[in-house]
């Protein structure tokens, strides 16, 4: 079988709310009018003309009941279903095409199956308007909640808040759709990417019910030629000199001096970008683009390109939009791929991290802010000097705390990324970088932490800001040097197994992770190549999300995007082509 697609993008003016009700009803009637006929269950309705005439030619003996679905139809939804009916076809070909696109107001798409068995025919399953959806929400099933008919006030919950439905209501879960699914259509929870786990996802129900929306976004601002140092010089996206040593901000530089956020600017769980943020090295606002976090590293920390362009390539991959190549540094504040933003759990944000709650062991889901306990467990810990030689063992320490106290724990791949971050503190947030001290009273500041006169440290997550008279790596950082660093921590912290435990405290059972090197848990090959090459795996291909093998399969668009950025990044490594 043969799936294909092709895309054009044109603007057109937004639809009537009649148009939408019509297309979405139309949509939603032809995908059950397919999925009975397939199944061949009784939904007990009356088809439109175009889902009667497609029904009567493939199972002439079926009616269904569209009210059974009672609220929205997502991309993930709409597809995972249609796929499913034609891979049970024999010889069809599932299809979408003339996909029509403008990211900042809406899209639809045809979606064909071609059949030859009983008859050869071509049919449109169906067409829709949405608000706020890019391509990407064709392509990457597993990043889209639920678009489409708004809940009223009165069905209104205490859950996530669909983009267009800020004013009005939030998403609604579908306990008979779940059931649908796991009843009538078996097939559809064996497909890798249907995200039927989306409909328990705790990104569902534990997250805020407001985010603010920050569109158009404001923008970073500009570097001024005046200064002398001129930072290192990385503009539009593009390599600097990677000559570092310089204060930052520059004296006199008043455009990147610090501002704490308002209430509606977003802040998430990486300290540097809340950092950047705040000094409006990126967008005040938290919504921030591909360009902006590469010119600020290297500008800022003194990353080298391939540095830069890597970790700003791997954010906008796992939690933005490869469109626009923009990312929300915290919750998805508008972004128009919705269950993204730093905030989304098992992605950036993982468990067993520096100083954050996992997210199961939060009482309010927030897996984003500092943990005043172990931001001041971990000061102990290393006795206020988070060098190299202290940071493996306690991320170990950390990893065995999930362990034993977390019951749906998960250590994934990109624990080896948390492990990238806990070089950060001597690597990058030291004055002077490797050639500095990385101290408390230097380090706090990144982590919001203010020392009280017990000694004791209290923060305010958000408010992370760079030291007064702090200056650069006077050498650039570069990616080799990182995963170098990630090899030699994951052997310090004893190569913590990947896997989780099973819904009770030390359930642990691992990983299988073929295509990444991971069997039984165990990686195999963790000397600093088998690191870049599972690096390289996780940004271009797919990422591991749970022991049930539910992954994040990244679109063609991802792909492109991605391996466009990377491919010279990882040329010397030796990893085999995905």
């Amino acid at each position: 079988m043969t799936k294909s697609s092709s895309s054009t993008t044109t603007s057109h003016s937004s639809p009537s709310s009649a148009e939408i009700d019509s297309t979405t009803t139309e949509l939603k009637t032809l995908v059950l009018a397919s999925l009975s006929a397939f199944n061949q269950k009784d939904f007990n309705y009356t088809a439109t003309p175009a889902a009667r005439d497609f029904q009567s030619r493939i199972s002439p003996n079926f009616t269904a009941e569209l009210e059974r679905v009672d609220g929205v139809l997502s991309w993930t939804d709409l597809i995972a279903l249609w796929r499913g009916l034609a891979d049970s076809m024999p010889d069809a070909r599932f299809e979408v095409e003339n996909v029509d696109v403008d990211v900042f107001e809406y899209g639809r798409a045809s979606v064909f199956v071609e059949t030859r068995s009983p008859v050869k025919e071509r049919v449109r399953l169906g067409h829709m308007m949405v608000f706020k959806v890019s391509l990407v929400a064709v392509n990457n099933l597993s990043r889209v909640e639920r678009v489409g008919v708004c809940p009223t006030k009165e069905r209104q919950r205490r859950i996530r808040t669909c983009l267009h439905c800020q004013s009005h209501g939030s998403v609604q879960p579908r306990e008979d759709l779940r059931s649908m699914w796991k009843v009538a259509f078996p097939w559809a929870a064996k497909l890798a990417n249907s995200d039927i786990s989306a409909l328990e996802s705790p990104s569902l129900v534990k997250r805020a019910d407001v985010c603010p929306v920050n569109r158009p976004r404001k923008g970073a601002a500009p570097y001024n030629e005046y200064y002398p140092s001129k930072y290192t010089g990385a503009r539009n996206g593009q390599p600097g000199t990677g000559k570092g040593g310089v204060q930052v901000p520059a004296p006199g530089d008043t455009a990147h001096a610090y501002e704490a956020p308002s209430s509606t600017d977003i802040r998430g769980p990486c300290p540097g970008l809340n950092m950047a943020a705040n000094h409006h090295f990126i967008s005040h606002d938290g919504q921030t683009t591909y360009n902006e976090m590469v010119d600020f590293a290297q500008n800022v920390f003194n990353w080298r390109y391939d540095l830069a362009a890597f970790v700003a390539t791997f954010g906008i991959v796992q939690d933005g939009n490869v469109l626009t190549g923009e990312l929300s540094i915290g919750c998805n504040g508008g972004q128009q791929v919705p269950n993204t933003g730093l905030n989304t759990h098992d992605k950036f944000e993982a468990d067993s991290s520096i100083t954050r709650t996992d997210y199961y062991l939060s009482p309010n889901g927030d897996n984003y802010g500092v943990n005043e306990t172990l931001f001041n467990y971990w000061n102990d810990f290393c006795n206020g000097d988070f060098t190299l030689e202290c940071m493996g063992p306690y991320m170990r320490s950390r990893y065995d705390q999930s362990l034993h106290t977390n019951g749906n724990f998960f250590n994934g791949p990109l624990f080896l990324f948390a492990l990238g971050t806990a070089a950060l503190p001597s690597q990058s947030f030291a004055s002077y970088g490797n050639e500095g001290t990385p101290s408390v009273s230097t380090i706090a500041p990144f982590w919001a932490a203010t020392r009280t006169s017990t000694g004791h440290y209290t923060v305010a997550p958000g408010t992370e800001r760079l030291p007064s008279y702090w200056y650069n790596r006077p050498t650039s950082l570069s990616f080799p040097e990182i995963v170098g660093q990630v090899s030699d921590l994951y052997q310090a912290a004893g190569s913590p197994a990947f896997g989780g435990n099973t819904g009770k405290p030390d359930s642990f059972v691992g990983l299988e992770f073929p295509q990444g090197g991971i069997e039984g848990g165990v990686l195999k090959n963790s000397t600093p190549q088998g690191v870049a090459c599972l690096f390289y795996q996780l940004v271009t291909d797919f990422i591991p999300l749970s022991l049930d093998n539910q992954v994040l399969q990244l679109s063609k668009v991802g792909q492109i995007f991605a391996k466009s950025k990377l491919t010279s990044v990882f040329a010397n490594f030796g990893c085999p082509a995905l």
